[in-house]
């Protein structure tokens, strides 16, 4: 089912987990054709494709990550498909070391800062918590 934001019961099962290891978050997007940025917003109306604005986003949450010690693993746009007839445009997976870094980097106040980029560009997502099987 497609989706922009977490439910409730899906962020608290991420953050609440007791395991604070590694995780990895897979996140599969699908781009808006157009920009949908808020009339209060110095992007608004300059015509930007939702891919250019949800890559910036996605530059800013990289930069972010960095500051907690967290990285990005991948960021690769959707060539074709091999297997079954999925409609994603970009694949990007992200590790944290921890849940608390994953809880560091969403709460920070700079994050507020540029998720409006993610809100303009986003149609859907699915976005895959997963733990690391090698250390």
């Amino acid at each position: 089912m497609p989706a922009v934001h977490s439910t409730d019961e899906q962020t608290r099962a991420v953050l609440d987990s007791a395991d604070n290891g590694p995780i990895v978050i897979v996140n599969l997007v699908r781009y808006k054709e157009k920009a949908a940025y808020a009339p209060d917003s110095e992007e608004y109306g300059k015509g930007l494709s939702g891919r250019q604005a949800y890559l910036r986003y996605a530059d800013e949450f990289m930069k972010l990550m960095a500051d907690h010690g967290a990285r990005s693993l991948l960021e690769a746009e959707t060539e074709t498909y091999l297997i079954g007839e999925g409609d994603w445009d970009l694949v990007w997976t992200n590790y944290f070391p921890s849940r608390d870094t994953f809880r560091a980097v969403v709460t920070d106040p700079r994050y507020q800062a540029f998720v409006h980029h993610r809100l303009a560009g986003l149609e859907s997502q699915d976005a895959i918590v997963t733990r690391p099987m090698v250390p």
